[in-house]
């Protein structure tokens, strides 16, 4: 059979089997587009295998191709929903996360408004600029132990505000 011929077989196999294949493909995937897409593909594939396709068999060989297109489809959506829930749930982290530290912050400094002199300085230059206990009594001309009792007395006052709650009150069990 020559080219031409073959050609005809080819779209005689097109118009018999592309409505039935697309709304096989459309029962699985529920998405039109796709389908056709789907069963396109699947032709043009076949078409340029045509003269190693046996004809009689074609049929099956395009439901069977059209399934499995069918289901890499189906397989690739999962993976995109996954992919769009991990993105989501991460750019909703980043977001709560910002969230919680800016008001964090805002605590920490109206906590440092009303902490009073010296222990505010005191706070600032050890936590804020990094400097050494020794460099902050000499810088004020205190003992190392008074920033030490200054530093203490601060963190004491965040810890009361940052610490996490105790939900459950401390077991009180007798024993009888």
């Amino acid at each position: 059979m020559g080219n031409n011929g073959q050609q005809q077989r080819f779209e005689q196999l097109f118009r018999e089997q592309y409505s039935r294949l697309f709304y096989y493909a459309l029962q699985i995937t529920h998405d039109r587009e796709a389908s056709r897409d789907i069963v396109s593909e699947t032709f043009s594939r076949v078409w340029s295998q045509w003269e190693t396709v046996d004809a009689d068999k074609a049929p099956t060989l395009l439901l069977v191709s059209v399934k499995r297109r069918c289901v890499d489809h189906l397989r690739h959506l999962k993976v995109l929903n996954r992919y769009s829930d991990y993105y989501l749930h991460a750019v909703d982290e980043c977001y709560i996360d910002d969230h919680e530290a800016e008001q964090r912050q805002q605590s920490v400094d109206m906590l440092m408004a009303q902490l009073e002199e010296p222990t505010k300085t005191i706070l600032t230059l050890c936590f804020l600029e990094h400097r050494k206990y020794d460099e902050v009594a000499e810088q004020l001309h205190i003992h190392h132990d008074t920033v030490k009792r200054h530093v203490m007395k601060a963190l004491k006052l965040l810890r009361g505000k940052f610490a996490p709650k105790n939900v459950y009150p401390p077991a009180t069990e007798t024993v009888s």
